[in-house]
């Protein structure tokens, strides 16, 4: 299935004129239902009985899609990566005195 299309081909002229005072270049367009679909995603991660992967196959959502909507979540994103600094793990570097 094609998701996108030239703009001049989908477009009446009058209104493609007024999409390019404002706009030019790639332009996403959500579909009307698309805020629902991410409030379920949110509420699947939210219930945290489920991996990103599961996420993904019961959402239909991509991975990094699960990830990007999961950051939406802020500290309660139970997917969220912990940075840690690896030479501060590492025992083989001798502690300052």
């Amino acid at each position: 299935m094609k998701n996108y299309a030239n703009a001049a081909d989908v477009l009446p002229p009058a209104l493609l004129a007024e999409v390019r005072k404002h706009w030019l270049g790639c332009l996403w367009i959500p579909s009307e239902n698309e805020n629902s679909s991410v409030k379920r995603v949110l509420d699947t991660i939210k219930s945290g009985r489920h991996t990103v992967a599961e996420v993904a196959a019961l959402s239909g959502a991509s991975i990094p899609s699960v990830y990007r909507i999961a950051r939406k979540l802020g500290d309660a994103n139970p997917f969220k990566q912990q940075r840690r600094c690896h030479a501060m793990e590492d025992d083989s570097v001798p502690a300052s005195v």
